[in-house]
């Protein structure tokens, strides 16, 4: 049960650990006996494994039959080689199924308590998050549905990037989701969500800057409030890293007819840079997604300009220099990205008019 539950909450290195010492712990304090060491540490690595890929409670369940399996057919082995009679034989079976079903109940009861304690993202409290019906999420369709259209599309590529290099798409799909809950307060100074006359035409471009800018702070602020987890609220906050605002600072120069210099730093997002994988994959996500809206007539090779370019810009600037992403994890990201918008902005063949079809049909019968 207690590799289970760190499983569930920590992950890999702390309940692998916990695998090996605890059976180490109970060999000694059962004087010895190997019998109850390999029960210990074969059921326990078999919980791991199948509780790995749990992405739902009820999952726990299916996952407690396997436990229970293994750990009877382990106890079946060591009845045979301590030639156990058939009363204790039936008894150690009976024990090893109720050790099981205690340990599912246990751990089903036990997570969410440390999940809300601690503020974990188990994947769990990560799929929770995700529900597009949570109170931030509809609030920004209503407020600002160019930006949560644009949070979906962010959302599905950057959980299909993080799934083909193996990354945390639980994590990468919820960060992506709430990325942007910042705009929602002024969410008629974002061209998503401006229909008619932008109201930059009406300021100057440092007013524009520090607009734009602020989502990240009041996203980051917000995703407090809400209570989400940190590692969600740390790509929220990198998801710009440092990049430069490259229309407004150009807008800058461009109006500057007075010659006062204009600092460049002042139209850099103030970071930090991604400092993992899915914070850089919500990054590119974010940045191709939007940039694909700007496609005229988009082609699948344009599209795979578009990425191509992006993904090597932000390369280059050294945006995912603190990331941990390799050159061959890029090259799947890219390859994701492209099929996604290609399926996004497949081209459709043009179905003929009623009155088309009458015309032909007429003409068929002459």
């Amino acid at each position: 049960q207690i590799t289970m539950t760190a499983e569930v909450l920590y992950k890999r290195k702390f309940s692998f650990t916990l695998a090996i010492i605890l059976p180490i712990l109970f060999l000694l304090i059962s004087g010895n006996d190997p019998y109850t060491f390999l029960f210990s540490l074969g059921s326990g690595l078999i919980a791991l494994y199948t509780v790995k890929s749990a992405e739902k409670r009820s999952d726990l369940l299916g996952s407690s039959l396997i436990v229970i399996a293994t750990s009877e057919l382990i106890l079946f082995s060591v009845g045979l080689l301590r030639g156990l009679p058939t009363r204790g034989f039936v008894s150690l079976l009976i024990w090893g199924a109720g050790n099981g079903i205690v340990s599912v109940i246990m751990t089903l009861g036990i997570t969410p308590f440390f999940e809300i304690l601690l503020n974990l993202p188990t994947n769990f409290r990560l799929l929770e998050l995700s529900d597009l019906n949570s109170p931030v999420l509809k609030k920004m369709q209503i407020e600002a549905p160019g930006t949560y259209h644009h949070s979906i599309n962010v959302a599905n590529m950057a959980e299909n990037a993080a799934r083909n290099i193996k990354a945390n798409a639980l994590l990468v799909r919820v960060a992506a989701l709430y990325h942007d809950i910042g705009k929602i307060p002024n969410a008629e100074y974002y061209i998503e969500n401006n229909q008619g006359i932008s109201k930059h035409s009406f300021i100057k471009p440092s007013l524009s800057n520090s607009i734009l800018k602020a989502h990240i702070k009041i996203g980051t602020d917000m995703a407090r409030e809400i209570k989400l987890p940190k590692e969600v609220i740390d790509i929220i906050a990198q998801h710009h890293g440092t990049s430069l605002m490259k229309y407004f600072y150009h807008q800058a120069l461009k109006n500057n007819r007075d010659g006062t210099e204009i600092d460049k730093k002042d139209y850099h997002y103030q970071g930090p840079k991604p400092q993992n994988r899915e914070a850089a994959i919500v990054m590119l996500a974010d940045t191709v997604e939007a940039a694909s809206r700007t496609l005229k007539n988009p082609s699948a090779k344009r599209i795979d300009e578009l990425v191509n370019d992006i993904v090597e810009s932000k390369f280059r600037e050294g945006q995912l220099n603190e990331s941990t992403l390799t050159l061959r994890g890029l090259m799947k990201i890219s390859i994701s990205f492209r099929r996604y918008l290609t399926g996004v902005y497949h081209s459709r063949i043009e179905y003929p008019e009623d009155r088309d079809i009458e015309k032909s049909e007429i003409e068929q019968k002459q």
